[in-house]
């Protein structure tokens, strides 16, 4: 909802085709959408020079296999590397 995206970089990495192509890419888990579950998942990404995802940590939880799959469609975007000074 937010699509907020945070980094530590004078240029920010960004998805290629932006947020939306992480959204398209997102499986919701079957056992979430049995029980309703919905919300937020929070991770931070670490992205390499070439656009890589090269690692994941979930910082804000919510349960039924939602971080996996958070997880999973992030690992599966490429973007445009940040650029520093």
């Amino acid at each position: 909802k937010n699509n907020e995206i945070i980094c530590n970089v004078n240029q920010c990495p960004v998805p290629i085709g932006g947020m939306l192509s992480i959204m398209r890419k997102l499986k919701y888990p079957e056992h979430a959408r049995l029980y309703g579950l919905e919300g937020d998942v929070l991770l931070v990404a670490k992205i390499d020079t070439s656009g890589k995802v090269v690692s994941t940590e979930i910082i804000k939880k919510l349960g039924l296999g939602c971080e996996e799959a958070a997880e999973e469609a992030v690992k599966q975007t490429r973007f445009f590397p940040g650029k520093d000074k």
